[in-house]
């Protein structure tokens, strides 16, 4: 988890608890990235195999960072038809899509907004509980928008996989 060493006045208003909520959204947020990446990676391998036309063994049993190969059966036996690679590309594209925008999402629409929102109440702040109160709302809502939008991506993964049936 996140660990901080709080100095006074400021750990009045980031407690342990809000450094633990702190600590989840920063997880949250790590675990989106690391979709994207992975996403990317599989765009790199695929890649390779769009040159020959059907997935390549060799190409998709070697590991990303080139240290080893291993060479590992085609998951969809050895003359995989043009129709289920261009699936399996059109998925990865979808969810490649959704991820950035999701992340776009957070970081403008979400995380921006409420931030914003934090500094105008802490400004307009006249004593210590206002600030703490505004400190606690933006915590709740972040938690709030990161629950909201964990169904959105359900749902969204829900109608990825039925368009490919």
């Amino acid at each position: 988890g996140l660990s901080y060493k709080v100095s006074w006045p400021l750990h009045l208003i980031v407690t342990t608890q809000a450094l633990s909520r702190y600590s989840d959204l920063f997880q949250y947020l790590f675990n989106v990235k690391r979709v994207a990446a992975e996403l990317q990676r599989c765009w790199v391998i695929t890649n390779g195999a769009k040159v020959t036309n059907k997935l390549s063994v060799s190409r998709l049993g070697r590991s990303y960072n080139g240290r080893r190969s291993v060479q590992t059966r085609d998951a969809l036996g050895s003359s995989s038809s043009p129709n289920v690679l261009m699936s399996i590309w059109l998925l990865r594209q979808r969810m490649a899509y959704f991820i950035d925008n999701l992340q776009y999402f957070l970081q403008v629409d979400v995380i921006e907004v409420q931030y914003d929102q934090l500094q105008r109440q802490i400004e307009e702040s006249k004593d210590y509980e206002s600030v703490k109160r505004a400190h606690e709302m933006f915590l709740n809502n972040m938690a709030t928008q990161r629950y909201n939008i964990l169904f959105i991506f359900v749902i969204k993964v829900m109608y990825v996989s039925d368009s490919l049936l």
